[in-house]
C-alpha cells in the first residue's frame, strides 16, 4: 500500500530536490526530474535529468511538484539520433536506419513555417528557443533520451532535439509518426 501522502505525486511529474539525506548521492539542491514510478513501498523513482536514477524516499528526502502531467500527456517513441546533421536533409536519410532509441518528449516548441523553415536548414544554428530548454534534455542512463519536439505550426514535420548542453540541435531526429 501506498503512504497516503503520495497521491499528489504521479508518474510524469516534474519535480525539484530541495533536499537528500544521502551522503553518497551528488544530486544538489534544485535537481530537477520526471517521475518515472512509485513503488509498492513509496519510493518515488526519478529519472534526474543529469542521469542519476535515485529515488526519494517520503519522510526523508524533500521535494517539490514542478509541472504536473498526465500519462496520455506523456510522448514517448523511438527514433534514430544523429550527431550534428546540417539540415533537415540530413534527417530524411535515416528514415528506416538503424534499431531507434527511446526518447521522451519533455516540451513541444511550435515555430511559425518561415522560422521553422529556417530552423530545418540549419540545424548547427544556435537558438534561443533551445538555449532557454537545455536543461530538459539529456540521455539519461537507462539510454532514454530527454528532448524538445520542435515543429512547424503546419502540421506534418517534427524534429527532436537533444542538445547535449548546447544551444544548437547536436543530435536531432525526424519524428517517426511525422512521415
Amino acid at each position: 500500500m501506498k503512504p497516503q501522502n503520495l497521491t499528489h505525486v504521479k508518474k510524469g511529474d516534474r519535480v525539484r530536490l530541495i533536499s537528500m539525506n544521502d551522503p553518497y548521492s551528488d544530486l544538489g539542491e534544485g535537481a530537477t526530474g520526471t517521475v518515472d514510478c512509485i513503488d509498492d513501498i513509496g519510493t518515488i523513482h526519478v529519472l534526474w535529468d543529469g542521469g542519476s536514477r535515485l529515488g526519494l524516499v517520503p519522510g526523508v528526502d524533500r521535494w517539490k511538484v514542478i509541472e504536473s502531467r498526465t500519462e496520455d500527456e506523456i510522448q514517448t517513441g523511438k527514433a534514430y539520433f544523429i550527431r550534428k546533421p546540417l539540415n533537415l536533409e540530413d534527417l530524411k536519410g535515416t528514415i528506416g536506419y538503424g534499431y531507434g532509441h527511446e526518447y521522451v518528449i519533455e516540451e513541444t516548441v511550435t515555430l511559425s513555417l518561415e522560422s521553422f523553415k529556417h530552423f530545418s536548414e540549419n540545424l548547427l544554428e544556435d537558438f534561443d528557443f533551445i538555449s532557454e530548454r537545455k536543461h530538459m534534455m539529456c540521455v539519461d542512463k537507462a539510454a532514454v533520451w530527454h528532448s524538445i519536439l520542435v515543429q512547424s505550426e503546419e502540421p506534418g514535420i517534427g524534429i527532436l532535439v537533444e542538445c547535449e548542453g548546447y544551444d544548437y540541435a547536436r543530435y536531432a531526429a525526424l519524428l517517426p509518426e511525422s512521415w
